[in-house]
């Protein structure tokens, strides 16, 4: 076994899952939206919690990664993540999905803090945190979550092996999965009914956060802390991206970046 899996070196894991994090979309386009918002827009506190619930989804997510490296070696298998397939006019996701030579594994991946509860006479499934044993948080069963996804996938597969003699492998199936993925694409200001005129708009200052920084001929200059830099402006590019989704013209790029 590996040094990183044994107990004493749990930190050591912890470090090396946030070395190879990655950002879902969901969690690219909350964080520009809150970067974006005014701290006292009715829907800040809002986002804020969603935006804490996706960073612990996608860290639950890519932690999985760590121990599925583990098997390597051991046994030819093809791992798949995020896939989302259509059936029956409507879409389901599966966090992991584990494709071996005679069988399939579906993993749903949580991250969550404090006392965790099963109940399974009446399918709940109950978080308490530390800081508030009082307050109980009912989530959805994830072991019902589970097996709804194991039948929507061997539908799923079963629709689509009956039009061929020959069973799929892994590699096809895999291949089939990636050729019917649909990535669901969220507008994020209509989620959450918000006006574009309520975006703030402006360059953001990489020291201290503020949407103040102005352009000069080589760099652009916070007039608050005085910090300089040279591609500010990216990010503000890039929440744009997130936000909208659709081209931009010059002349809008002027506008948001607060430049003539």
């Amino acid at each position: 076994m590996s040094k990183c899996a044994t107990k004493p070196n749990l930190e050591r894991c912890e470090k090396l899952i946030k070395q190879t994090y990655r950002r879902s979309i969901m969690q690219c386009k909350l964080d520009a939206l809150l970067r974006r918002l005014p701290p006292q827009h009715e829907k800040y506190s809002q986002i804020e919690s969603e935006l804490g619930k996706r960073r612990s989804g996608d860290f639950g997510e890519n932690s999985i990664d760590y121990y599925l490296s583990q098997l390597s070696g051991i046994q030819d298998y093809i791992v798949v993540k995020c896939a989302r397939l259509l059936l029956n006019n409507h879409h389901f996701q599966m966090d992991t999905l584990l494709l071996f030579p005679s069988f399939f594994i579906l993993l749903e991946t949580k991250h969550l803090t404090g006392t965790l509860l099963f109940d399974p006479d009446y399918q709940q499934f109950i978080q308490i945190k530390k800081e508030d044993i009082n307050h109980e948080i009912s989530r959805q069963d994830p072991i019902l979550q589970v097996k709804m996804q194991y039948n929507q996938f061997k539908r799923w597969l079963a629709n689509r092996q009956s039009t061929r003699s020959t069973i799929y492998s892994p590699r096809e199936i895999s291949l089939l999965i990636t050729n019917h993925h649909v990535p669901r694409d969220v507008n994020i200001l209509k989620d959450y009914n918000i006006d574009p005129t309520e975006i703030l708009t402006g360059v953001a200052c990489p020291n201290c956060n503020k949407l103040a920084m102005e352009k000069h001929p080589r760099e652009w200059s916070c007039p608050y802390c005085k910090h300089q830099s040279k591609n500010a402006h990216t990010q503000t590019l890039i929440d744009y991206y997130f936000l909208y989704g659709t081209p931009i013209s010059i002349r809008e790029v002027g506008k948001i970046l607060h430049i003539k």
